[in-house]
């Protein structure tokens, strides 16, 4: 009699500790199910076809005891199922957060990278129109050749930042939009 609650006891723990962290849910079920089987049975003998077969019975003088095992069980289960629904909602949250994490930093990184080029592109015309300022010297005097180097470079400068601000219209323009958040909503 022993041996079969030990056994059912044994067979609950193993199944416990092994499956936990997988967190299967139903390996989990099973185990308490097994254990409190292990409690409010005892092992009895039933004749089916001429032979005896050994079976799990509840006692008559166990049957108070077998319902408070089985409201135990059941708030347990319920417990389990309640917990294991808090954590795939909250795995759910976790996943909506790093997937707006991704997206925006996507964003930053773009605009970033564009900010930098057209800053770059400034800093050109800035230098150009500072080396033109330095031609002129105390006279004054405007050469022709870094007139038209400075035009041309500022032609250039001008054409490089159309582009970004066209490449930063067509990424703002095709950028999909944000999906709506469902966390804690259902």
């Amino acid at each position: 009699m022993n041996v079969l609650y030990g056994a059912l006891v044994a067979l609950a723990a193993i199944s416990l500790i092994t499956t936990f962290p997988k967190v299967g849910m139903s390996a989990i079920a099973v185990s308490i199910v097994s254990f409190f089987l292990g409690f409010a049975t005892k092992a009895g003998y039933l004749r089916v076809q001429g032979q005896q077969v050994r079976v799990p019975i509840i006692e008559r003088s166990r049957v108070t005891f077998s319902m408070l095992v089985i409201i135990m069980l059941s708030l347990s289960l319920v417990s389990i199922f309640q917990v294991q629904r808090v954590i795939d909602s909250s795995e759910d949250c976790n996943r909506q957060f790093r997937t707006a994490l991704t997206y925006n930093a996507g964003i930053n990184r773009e605009d970033n990278d564009l900010r930098d080029e057209r800053d770059a592109q400034l800093s050109k015309r800035r230098d150009a129109q500072d080396k033109l300022i330095r031609t002129l010297g105390p006279s004054g005097v405007v050469n022709d050749a870094a007139l038209r180097q400075y035009q041309s470079v500022v032609d250039s400068v001008e054409d490089q930042l159309q582009r970004i601000d066209a490449r930063r219209m067509e990424a703002q323009r095709t950028r999909a939009p944000y999906p709506v958040p469902t966390c804690g909503t259902q």
